[in-house]
């Protein structure tokens, strides 16, 4: 099985791959949008071949083109895969503004992601594709915002 990470952290990506290949996994690494205009093959209409040749996409919500706010942020790269039917594990942290919530084709996992966790996400993504495959293309339906409610969050 193929895994796509998309990762603009060296280090992080330095710790998850090993731990995918030791699992079985084939790893593919992406960095992300990059400089200077942080643009990305995903939000083109050609797509990005990488996300179409993988099962599965590990994905950052926090890419370095969401830090300096320019180019293809990674909500926008979430929505792309999830339009390819692709599962995804996302990476995020308490700090993230917006958050995706789980379902039977997205895992979220806390960044960084503990070695047996991610692993497990995977599998659990990667068996559910098989058991019950969609008919058509899906979009994310509901995403938490952070800080719109009393609590600070509001499900959308």
């Amino acid at each position: 099985m193929k895994v796509l990470v998309v990762e603009s952290e060296e280090w992080v990506r330095d710790l998850l791959v090993p731990w995918l290949q030791d699992a079985g996994f084939q790893v593919v690494v992406c960095p992300g949008p990059q400089g200077p205009d942080f643009s990305c093959p995903g939000a083109t209409k050609e797509g990005c071949p990488l996300a179409e040749d993988a099962e599965l996409i590990v994905l950052d919500l926090e890419l370095e083109s969401d830090l300096l706010m320019c180019g293809v942020a990674g909500w926008e790269l979430l929505h792309y895969y999830r339009s390819l039917d692709k599962p995804v594990v996302v990476l995020t942290g308490f700090e993230d503004a917006i958050r995706p919530l789980p379902d039977d084709r997205i895992a979220v996992l806390p960044r960084p992601p503990d070695r047996d966790g991610l692993v497990e996400a995977i599998r659990v993504l990667l068996l559910t594709k098989e058991l019950h495959p969609a008919s058509e293309r899906e979009t994310i339906q509901e995403v938490e915002v952070a800080g719109d409610g009393s609590d600070g969050r509001t499900t959308r």
